[in-house]
C-alpha cells in the first residue's frame, strides 16, 4: 500500500486545506496522475499519485485543513513497486466514505460532532443531506446544542475554508499588525490611452496594467522606502533591491497575486506578455508556487470593475499597495483657463504609518503621476 501524504511544497508550509479529490475509492489511478488538490496560503496545487494502483481508503474529507506529513488515501498498487511499510487500514473511515453525503455535509457534520455514519438520509438512494444533519442536532443538548442556537433551518452555508480561509487569514494579521493609511489622487490619463491605442494599432495590443506596473516600478526606484519590509524583532527596515510587482488577480478560487519579477528592470511590452501568462495561468488554476513567491509590493486594478475608490488592505508583510479605479470623463480648467474633457483615473494609496510619512507617501503618487500623465518617459527608461 502507498500513503499519499501532504508534503512540504515549498517555503516552509505547515498546513494546507483539501480543496477537491479527483479520485474516489475503488477507482484506478496512474503513476504521477493528479489525485488531490490541496490550498496553501498562496495557491492551489495538485498532488499526485506515487504509483500506479487502486483507491483503497480516503482518510480526510474535502475543507480539512491537515498539517504537512499527514495520509490523505491509500493506493494499493499495482506496478510491483514495493509497498509502503503501513499497511493499516482504517475502518472508520471506510465505512464514513461508504456513506452519501457530499463533502459541504460531511463537513456541516464534522463541524458539530455528530456521527455521519449514525443519520438516517432523506435524500434520493438514502443520500444525507444538510437538513438531516441539522435536525439530527435537536436529540443533542450541552455543547453541540449551544452551538446550534440561532442557526435557520432550511438556509444553504457556504465553508469558510479553502483559499477563502487563507485570504481572511492574511487579511486579519495585516489590520492587526499594520497601521494603514490611504491616500488618494487623480491621475490624467487621456495621453496614456492615446499612446495605448497608437502602440494597439501598430504592434499587440497592451493592456493598460502593463503601463501600471512600470510607472509603478519607476517610482519606486525613487522611493525604494515603499519597497521594503519592516522587522519589528529586530527593529530595522529592510528596503529590498529587487522590485517584484504582484498583480491582485480575481479568479473564481478567490483572489491570487501572480508577481512580475524585476519589474524594474523588464520593457512595458515584456511586463505586458508577462502578466497576460501570469493572469491567465491564476484564472485556470495553472499558477506555479513560484510565480506567487518573493512579492515586494502590490497592485490592485479594480477600475475595470465600476470602483470609484477604496482603503485596500496592505499585502502583509509588505509596506504599500497601489490601487487603481475608474476613470471617467470630467471637464477641466486648463491653463488656458478654457474647460477641456479628460479621462480622469482615481488612485488610493495605502502604506504602513510605521514605515513612511504622508509626505513621502504623496511625493511618491506624485512621482507615479508624472511618469503616466507623460508616457513618453517609458521610452527612457
Amino acid at each position: 500500500m502507498f500513503e499519499v501524504k501532504l508534503y512540504d511544497i515549498g517555503e516552509g508550509l505547515s498546513e494546507a486545506t483539501i480543496n477537491h479529490y479527483y479520485v474516489k475509492i475503488g477507482d484506478f489511478v496512474s503513476k504521477d496522475q493528479s489525485v488531490i488538490e490541496v490550498q496553501t496560503d498562496k495557491m492551489a496545487v495538485d498532488i499526485p499519485s506515487p504509483t500506479s494502483g487502486v483507491v483503497r481508503d480516503i482518510f480526510q474529507l474535502e475543507g480539512d485543513t491537515i498539517p504537512v506529513g499527514t495520509v490523505m488515501l491509500m493506493i494499493e498498487s499495482t506496478d510491483g513497486e514495493a509497498s509502503n511499510k503501513n499497511n493499516e487500514q482504517n475502518e472508520n473511515n471506510k465505512e464514513n466514505h461508504s456513506i452519501l453525503a457530499s463533502p459541504s455535509t460531511r463537513n456541516l457534520a464534522k463541524a458539530y460532532n455528530v456521527d455521519i455514519t449514525k443519520i438516517r438520509g432523506s435524500g434520493a438512494a438514502g443520500r444525507v443531506m444538510d437538513q438531516d444533519v441539522l435536525n439530527s442536532l435537536n436529540n443533542l443538548s450541552g455543547e453541540n446544542q449551544d452551538r446550534i442556537k440561532g442557526v435557520p433551518k432550511n438556509k444553504k452555508t457556504i465553508a469558510f475554508d479553502g483559499n477563502r480561509k487563507k485570504i481572511a487569514q492574511n487579511i486579519e494579521k495585516s489590520i492587526r499588525m499594520i497601521p494603514h493609511v490611504t491616500h488618494f489622487e487623480e491621475i490624467d490619463v487621456t495621453r496614456l490611452i492615446e499612446i495605448k491605442e497608437e502602440v494597439g494599432a501598430k504592434y499587440q495590443s497592451i493592456s493598460f496594467t502593463a503601463f501600471f506596473v512600470k510607472a509603478a516600478a519607476m517610482a519606486l526606484e525613487d522611493f525604494p522606502i515603499f519597497n521594503s519590509k519592516l522587522d519589528e524583532e529586530l527593529e530595522l527596515i529592510y528596503l529590498i533591491e529587487d522590485i517584484n510587482i504582484g498583480i491582485a488577480t480575481d479568479t473564481q478560487k478567490g483572489l491570487l497575486v501572480p508577481v512580475i519579477k524585476y519589474a524594474n528592470k523588464k520593457s512595458v511590452k515584456n511586463i505586458n506578455s508577462e502578466s497576460k501568462e501570469l493572469v491567465k495561468k491564476a484564472r485556470g488554476g495553472k499558477l506555479p508556487q513560484l510565480d506567487v513567491m518573493h512579492g515586494t509590493f502590490t497592485i490592485s486594478n479594480v477600475g475595470m470593475h465600476g470602483s470609484i475608490g477604496a482603503t485596500p488592505i496592505i499585502n502583509y508583510p509588505q509596506t504599500a499597495l497601489l490601487a487603481l479605479h475608474k476613470t471617467k470623463k470630467t471637464p477641466v480648467v486648463g491653463e488656458d483657463d478654457k474647460i477641456h474633457i479628460r479621462s480622469i483615473m482615481t488612485i488610493s494609496f495605502s502604506f504602513d504609518h510605521r514605515v513612511a510619512d504622508g509626505v513621502t507617501a504623496v511625493t511618491f503618487t506624485n512621482r507615479f503621476k508624472e511618469i503616466l500623465e507623460n508616457p513618453n518617459l517609458f521610452i527612457v527608461s
